[in-house]
This record gives C-alpha cells, sequence and structure tokens, in this order.
C-alpha cells in the first residue's frame, strides 16, 4: 500500500510541522517516492512556508479562510482524512451538528457544566493548574489534544490554567497525593467514557 501523509498548519509557519515535513521528506527520497503522490497539504496562508513548499514541489494543496484558526479546525481539517480512508464522512458530519444542536438547546449539558467548573476554579478559587485525568490508555491522546487547545486558546495575557494529562491508576497514587495534601493550587477533571472494556479485571478473593 502506498503511504499518504497530510500535513496541516493554518499559518504555514508552525515549527512542530514542518519538522515532521521534513522528516517526511526525507523518507519518502530514501525509499524512491514522489513526494506529490505521497504528501496532501491543508493550509489558509498563502505566503506561509507550507504553501510555497507545495507549490514548489506540486503538492495537492487544501486551502482555507486565513480568519479560521488551526486550533479550531479539527473537524473541517479531518474531513479530507474521513473520505481518503472511505469512511462515512456524512455520518461524520451529521453527527457534529447532532451535538452541536443537542448541545445549545440548553444549559444542562456536559460541555456547560464543564466550562463552569473550569471558570468557577480559576477566577473564584484562583487555580492555576487543570489536571485533566483518564482511565484508559485510548483517551490518553484525546486528553493531550485538549491540552494543546487550551494553552494556545487561553494562555495569553497572563491568564489560563496550565492542563495537565493525569494517565489513572499509574498516577493514583503521585499526582493525587499531590492533590489531596499538596498546595492547593489545582483542579481536577476527567474524561469518561460510557462503554468500558470489562475482560480484563481483577477478581476478588472468593476467601
Amino acid at each position: 500500500k502506498k503511504p499518504l501523509f497530510h500535513i496541516m498548519s493554518s499559518s504555514g509557519d508552525t515549527l512542530e510541522p514542518l519538522i515532521a515535513l521534513h522528516q517526511i521528506e526525507k523518507f519518502l527520497t530514501s525509499n524512491q517516492m514522489k513526494i506529490n503522490e505521497h504528501m496532501l497539504i491543508s493550509t489558509s496562508n498563502m505566503q506561509g512556508y507550507l504553501y510555497k513548499y507545495g507549490v514548489k514541489h506540486k503538492i495537492n494543496i487544501i486551502t482555507y479562510p486565513n480568519n479560521y484558526p488551526g486550533r479550531f479546525s479539527a473537524i473541517f481539517n479531518h474531513l479530507s482524512n474521513i473520505i481518503l480512508a472511505k469512511l462515512d464522512v456524512n455520518s461524520f458530519i451529521q453527527g457534529a451538528k447532532d451535538a452541536y444542536f443537542e448541545l445549545y438547546k440548553d444549559l444542562d449539558n456536559p460541555c456547560y457544566h464543564f466550562a463552569v467548573n473550569r471558570i468557577f476554579n480559576q477566577t473564584k478559587k484562583k487555580k492555576k493548574i487543570e489536571l485533566i485525568s483518564v482511565f484508559a490508555d485510548q483517551l490518553k491522546g484525546i486528553a493531550e489534544w485538549y491540552c494543546q487547545l487550551i494553552s494556545e486558546s487561553e494562555g495569553k495575557d497572563n491568564k489560563g490554567a496550565f492542563p495537565v494529562v493525569m494517565k489513572m491508576s499509574k498516577n493514583l497514587h503521585s499526582y493525587e497525593q499531590f492533590l489531596q495534601q499538596g498546595a492547593d493550587i489545582c483542579y481536577e477533571q476527567f474524561i469518561l467514557t460510557k462503554d468500558v472494556d470489562s475482560s480484563k479485571y481483577i477478581c476478588p478473593d472468593k476467601d
């Protein structure tokens, strides 16, 4: 199977994707693969390095309005990936729409409660560290992505709380010890799932 690498950067000048870009270029050229046949670029800045690189190497480029912040483009940028993977893109879009209207229907929803809890802890209780706790390895990636979005969006003008991912039960004895008896500077939020893999559990002692 032929690999396809999708490089995304709203500004086209962000360091991390550009480092990945050149590592991918080395991989493709060392394996005698044409760059423009194995790479796709998404960006909003036609003056950025990424766009100019794509033009130079005749790579297919997806552009979007430059007033559309990269950190809020999770759904938009990944539509092409869903299509290329031959997944049901219409169901994905419908799910996003359903979630939007469901959450805006009234204030009694998890997103509103989550936001109010964050604001209360940061403004009223003056907490400076936000712990995002997960109990499954599959959730660690989305927790780290959340930390990235929060840092980019709120870490300005001497505002915001510093987000940290806490993997349970690995960090239960260490971080939770600090939460219980350490300095009162943290608040904790949990990312949970409805469906739990019950194939692995500790059996109670029959005696």
